[in-house]
């Protein structure tokens, strides 16, 4: 199947032909999703899929289809899987001592104990807010299930389906929060080939403007040594070939994948064991045709694999069992040098222009800085330099600058998200390392990851705490610009519209190669394609940089239960591939490979010529954002601007980290603030014109 094919006409015949969604309803993209369980329809594949043959009675609501005694325990066997995983890496990571003692094990979750809350900034440093921190906070706010949850409705009337009894009582509230809970768990487990997006919802996934091209659960994959399937998913790349075959490789807890994709059509090629212990911080970067990996296991080092291997496995030949097909050894283990060993690592950065891989966090002898590797020759990685200056670096991307400030054109420039503010770092020269200047922001939570625009002028990173800790009550994404690297300036902020973490993001340019948008029309405009945990994948136009002008024109919803502040859901995505298709990680739920179509969707920004020249500045949209004040969705920027007496108060005021003028810019550029304030002077001189 081609592209073009895929594009022009079969999806097209798909939508014309589809049977009806896995799930009938209707769901908008709001602070939390509500949806009617008794209007869900089961389509027939899946019903035979999970055997979902009990139904409950018709007496004051539809019927629906409800999961069998098997169905249930296989969720509770996955759920209590991964409840001991947990467990696992918290003694593992000797968390009890660092972090604190872990709670009795709920079901309910009623309330989040959230120790994320609690912690000082100190404690905040370095790798423990993931190693530790994420691992209790999944503990406490996961919604494990246990059997006596569960409770079906028959015509002798309420029963618990793993007694005889009869007498075991049921809240209609209670069967409901454990419908969900299951529709989520089916949903999770349950593949899926191409479907489309219509109507919001594609396989039971809310979407928009996404396609679903395959869902491959964690239950699609097998860990040879254990015969089970993997633990949890993490980290997700991309390689092209030279003749266009397209790979994805997934990190899971136990290792790595190898799937080929080509054409839209998975097959899983092969598995490459982790290194070191089990662990659910994966990383993976490409330079050339090879991948280098790390993980925060113990002695686990970084491997570096050989990726042209999988352009010879034939399938239908070669694999032992199709779901991991056949068992890789690494081409090398680097472990650095007996002065800088390398134990292990929360990240790995590659720039593939230099040739130089940077691994960062963990234990690499740099403090968790940058441990820096020339890979010019793959086989035989080189040590060239360590720098600790910065202390602990989270995650950074690096690259040969070709941005706005001439003064560090072609220079090597490593922009570092170190757990409390940014860093940027010229490495141009490895024997003299040095910070070139610090980005500091409100509200800091957990300074995580973050990309350059596609011309280097910004910089978009995420802070993974500040919806976890209550700063903010939507998603919010920052921008700095890095006009003048020596002096970052303007920290703009776009809050999205769930309540969801943010995680991963990465900046595509809306004509690069697998957009191909219209190239007039959108030659200046930038895609973030996010992985925001329980919101699962957002794409995000952006409109103007300076002012953090954003939009989210599409989503695929990978984690079906709620979009709520917690650690579960989407991991990273890859949105490189020549052919469009993007992959999405999932913690619990598996690989999602999707297609985005944004034809429709994409707001075409004004074009700046001789002749119409730009009101203010060329990046300045005035236009209102969505505001929700302090949380309130009520108080928007009418509600700003309802007042005459109260509207500058109120343009002033603070949400999120955030003024109110920085979002509500028509507004508050009425009466001659924020960014399109110019907007009240030529209100005045229209008026004395008329006068």
């Amino acid at each position: 199947m081609t592209t073009e094919s895929y594009n022009e006409k079969t999806r097209e015949l798909l939508i014309s032909t589809q049977i009806k969604p896995i799930f009938t309803r209707t769901c908008t993209r709001t602070r939390t999703r509500t949806y009617n369980p008794s209007t869900m329809i089961f389509q027939p594949r899946m019903l035979a899929t999970i055997a979902a043959s009990l139904l409950l009675p018709a007496a004051a609501s539809p019927r629906r289809a409800h999961p069998t005694a098997d169905t249930v325990a296989s969720a509770i066997a996955a759920s209590n899987a991964m409840y001991e995983n947990l467990l696992e890496d918290y003694e593992n990571g000797n968390c009890t001592e660092i972090w604190g003692e872990l709670p009795p094990k709920t079901t309910s979750s009623t309330a989040r104990d959230n120790l994320l809350a609690t912690k000082s900034d100190e404690e905040l440093k370095g790798g423990v807010v993931c190693t530790c921190g994420m691992t209790y906070d999944m503990i406490v706010s996961q919604d494990f299930l246990d059997e006596e949850d569960f409770i079906v409705v028959t015509e002798e009337g309420a029963t618990n389906i793993f007694s005889s009894s009869s007498s075991s009582k049921a809240s209609s509230s209670n069967s409901e929060t454990m419908t969900k809970k299951m529709d989520s768990w089916i949903k999770a487990s349950t593949s899926n080939s191409f479907t489309p997006c219509v109507g919001g919802n594609a396989a039971g996934f809310d979407c928009k403007n996404v396609d679903l091209v395959a869902h491959m659960p964690l239950t699609d994959f097998l860990i040879p040594n254990t015969n089970k399937k993997p633990g949890q998913g993490n980290d997700v790349w991309g390689w092209t070939s030279g003749n266009n075959r397209e790979f994805v490789i997934w990190g899971v807890r136990e290792g790595h994948y190898f799937i080929e994709v080509t054409d839209f059509k998975p097959v899983i090629l092969g598995y490459l064991p982790s290194a070191g212990d089990a662990s659910n911080w994966h990383d993976v970067k490409i330079v050339g045709a090879f991948a280098y990996m790390g993980s925060e296991a113990n002695d686990h080092g970084m491997q570096v694999f050989y990726l042209s291997r999988l352009l010879d496995i034939d399938p239908k030949t070669d694999c032992e069992d199709d779901r991991y097909c056949q068992i890789f050894d690494e081409d090398i283990l680097y472990r650095g040098t007996s002065d800088y060993p390398v134990r292990n690592s929360h990240n790995i950065v590659a720039n593939e222009e230099s040739g130089y891989v940077y691994i960062v966090g963990g234990e690499n002898e740099c403090d968790g800085g940058l441990h820096v590797v020339d890979v010019a020759n793959p086989l035989n990685p080189k040590f060239k330099a360590c720098f600790g200056e910065g202390g602990y670096v989270h995650d950074a991307q690096c690259v040969n600058y070709n941005g706005p400030d001439t003064k560090y054109q072609d220079s090597e420039i490593c922009f570092s998200f170190n757990a409390n503010k940014v860093h940027i770092v010229d490495v141009t020269n490895k024997s003299n390392i040095k910070i070139i200047s610090t980005i500091e922001y409100d509200d800091v939570g957990y300074t995580h990851q973050g990309w350059l625009s596609s011309d280097h002028s910004h910089l978009i990173f995420a802070d993974e705490l500040d919806e976890a800790k209550g700063f903010v009550a939507r998603t919010r994404t920052l921008v700095a610009n890095v006009e003048d690297l020596e002096n970052p300036t303007n920290i703009q902020a776009f809050l999205g519209p769930t309540p969801a973490i943010d995680h991963n993001q990465y900046v595509v340019k809306a004509t690069a190669e697998g957009q191909d948008y219209d190239p007039i029309k959108f030659k200046n405009t930038d895609l973030i394609y996010q992985s925001n945990y329980r919101a699962g994948l957002a794409i995000v136009q952006v409109l103007d940089y300076e002012t953090a002008d954003m939009k989210e024109i599409a989503y695929f919803d990978t984690f079906p239960l709620d979009n709520g502040p917690f650690f579960a859901g989407s991991w990273s995505n890859f949105p490189y591939f020549r052919s469009g298709l993007v992959a999405i990680s999932n913690v619990g739920e598996g690989l999602f490979l999707v297609k985005p179509n944004l034809e429709d969707a994409l707001i075409v920004p004004p074009i700046i010529t001789v002749d119409n020249p730009p009101t203010s500045s060329p990046t300045t949209y005035c236009s209102d954002g969505v505001l929700e004040y302090k949380g309130d969705e009520k108080r928007g920027c009418d509600w700003v601007g309802e007042d005459e007496n109260k509207i500058k108060k109120r343009c002033r005021k603070k949400s999120g980290g955030v003024r109110n003028k920085e979002i509500c810019r028509e507004t508050c550029g009425n009466v001659g603030l924020g960014k399109c304030k110019d907007k009240d002077k030529k209100k005045k001189n229209k008026k004395n014109n008329r006068i």
